[in-house]
């Protein structure tokens, strides 16, 4: 009745915060680190540049690993997983359009056109993943609406793509 834990038994205690200790939902997280991934968009080649684009670099995994731990293959949690990869992109690019506009331009090389490349790489893998995971929701019946929404959204993320290969393509 309250007082030392059975013989045997410890209670366990939590030395590192779980997302459910610190009161964040996968949701949150995962338009925390889209945001993160963003800031690539402000690099401008000196040291702070490589700090931004390893944001980028680590936001993959941590996608791929929400995508996963949280049970992202159900239809809304892909939705989720294609609007905040879609707004982290936009939201680079709008950011790599402010400093283009803000500050001097050096000229050579856009070091954007890396960052580009990466994120085409990555809307392709991602893309891989939501595809199989919205096939494999369609043959239930009862995700089979939600699964046909995300998949509206799966395919207006083509126009993403295909900006974004123009892009990088120098089109």
């Amino acid at each position: 009745m309250g007082g030392a834990p059975p013989q045997g038994e410890q209670k366990r205690i939590a030395l590192i915060p779980t997302m459910k200790t610190m009161g964040v939902t996968a949701t949150r997280l995962l338009l925390i680190v889209a945001f993160l991934m963003s800031l690539a968009g402000f690099g401008n080649g000196d040291l702070i540049r490589y700090a931004l684009i390893l944001f980028l670099v680590a936001g993959i995994p941590c996608l791929a690993f929400f995508a996963y731990k949280n049970g992202m293959g159900n239809p809304r949690g892909l939705a989720v997983l294609i609007i905040a990869t879609n707004a982290s992109w936009w939201l680079s690019f709008l950011f790599w359009q402010l400093k283009k506009h803000l500050a001097a331009n050096p000229g050579g090389v856009d070091p954007f056109a890396g960052i580009a490349a990466f994120w085409l790489l990555a809307f392709v893998a991602l893309g891989l993943y939501e595809l199989i995971s919205l096939l494999n929701r369609l043959r239930y019946a009862d995700k089979r609406r939600a699964a046909a929404v995300t998949a509206v959204a799966f395919a207006l993320q083509f126009l993403t793509l295909y900006y974004l290969w123009d892009l990088v393509a120098g089109a």
